[in-house]
């Protein structure tokens, strides 16, 4: 804000764009006090003395038109390793995010050399002791019909949905592939 309590920027705007772009800073701020509630409060991780625990989150970048009138078909994909520390067998069912329409299991594999990608039905098994590493050219989540853009740096809030342990809200940041 400047000094008169004005959106530094938006003089230009348009009442339509003025309260876009208001109400983006402020879901960003939302989401990022809530990140940081959720990493403090360690993301749900191996609650309870065990069952699973995701590492190495991380999200594709991706744009999505600024006028807010995001066309379907835009899609990102989110990658994670999967460990499960409990006793039984869990499996990962699903997920949400804000920042897409829906979120599918899904897996890309070569068959008669092209590389397909198919919806994942019935979920991703996690035995005890055992891990599942979600990645590019494997398993992976897809942000379906992104509702905002992905631009690298940023941070999502992820919700897991799983068969035996139920919600885990999982904090995702935005990178390239092969960046740290």
């Amino acid at each position: 804000m400047d000094s008169g309590g004005r959106w530094q920027g938006m003089e230009a705007m348009g009442t339509r764009e003025r309260w876009s772009a208001a109400l983006k800073r402020i879901m960003g701020m939302h989401f990022l006090a809530a990140a940081v509630l959720l990493q403090a409060c360690g993301s749900g991780e191996g609650a309870g003395g065990g069952g699973v625990v995701v590492e190495d989150a991380w999200a594709r970048p991706m744009a999505v038109p600024e006028d807010g009138a995001s066309p379907p078909g835009i899609h990102s994909a989110a990658y994670m390793i999967l460990r499960n520390d409990g006793d039984s067998p869990d499996r990962l069912v699903g997920g949400e995010t804000w920042v897409a329409e829906s979120v599918e299991i899904h897996e890309s594999r070569m068959e008669d050399e092209v590389m397909r990608m198919r919806r994942v039905e019935g979920g991703i098994p996690v035995a005890p002791g055992e891990g599942v590493e979600l990645r590019p050219g494997g398993l992976h989540l897809m942000l379906m019909n992104l509702r905002a853009s992905l631009v690298e740096g940023d941070t999502i809030i992820l919700s897991l949905h799983f068969e035996e342990s139920g919600h885990q809200e999982v904090v995702v940041p935005v990178r390239a592939a092969g960046s740290r």
